[in-house]
């Protein structure tokens, strides 16, 4: 059973021609190769944030403590403009932490996403389930729709009662839809069964 992040997914689902094979060969050589921390660039601010939630009881002040300890400098200087958006998100919500599974999955027979929303809240009364990007590049519509509606499959409620949202950080941009459209649903399954044929003939 091939187990892949919902970054990788998405990557896939977008890409279209050889440049799909090309990335299907990608992911499956990642996925191959033993995890090493200092690959993930945002991991100390992606898990700051949510020790954060889970841990500060609102002191914006755990953020200069968290930069402090970025020992390298390079990495604290691509952090620092991303943890003033998020302070700026933050504005003056307020914010009930709800712990978030983090085994969260969208599966399509033998292929399973890795959604993982990172944050989950109850904001002004309303329950927002969260997912955090922080790469540099803009998001094109067409993920936005693909990993909103991917993380309405995983984590499915009754319209209204949960808001599926796509934080950008690095442009301080929140992207946010009770009920992701599943128009394209036949796309990303017809893209999952795509993934598995050449998922079983790619050596």
């Amino acid at each position: 059973m091939p187990t892949i992040s919902l970054t990788q997914f998405v990557d896939f689902v977008v890409a279209t021609g050889t440049p799909k094979l090309t990335r299907l060969k990608q992911i499956k050589r990642e996925n191959a190769e033993k995890y090493e921390i200092w690959k993930d660039h945002w991991k100390i601010l992606r898990d700051g944030i949510v020790d954060f939630h889970a841990k500060a009881d609102g002191d914006r002040k755990f953020f200069d403590r968290l930069l402090a300890g970025v020992t390298k400098e390079e990495k604290r200087r691509t952090y620092e403009p991303l943890v003033t958006n998020y302070k700026r998100f933050l504005g003056r919500k307020t914010i009930d932490n709800l712990r978030p599974d983090h085994h969260i999955t969208w599966k399509h027979k033998t292929l399973e996403v890795r959604v993982n929303p990172e944050l989950r809240f109850m904001l002004n009364e309303r329950e927002q389930v969260i997912k955090l990007y922080f790469k540099k590049a803009p998001l094109a519509k067409s993920r936005i729709d693909v990993i909103l509606l991917l993380m309405k499959h995983a984590l499915p409620a009754s319209p209204g009662q949960v808001t599926y949202c796509l934080l950008d950080v690095n442009h301080n941009k929140t992207y946010m839809n009770e009920n992701p459209n599943d128009e394209i649903l036949p796309l990303l399954i017809g893209e999952a069964e795509s993934f598995l044929s050449m998922w079983a003939n790619v050596r």
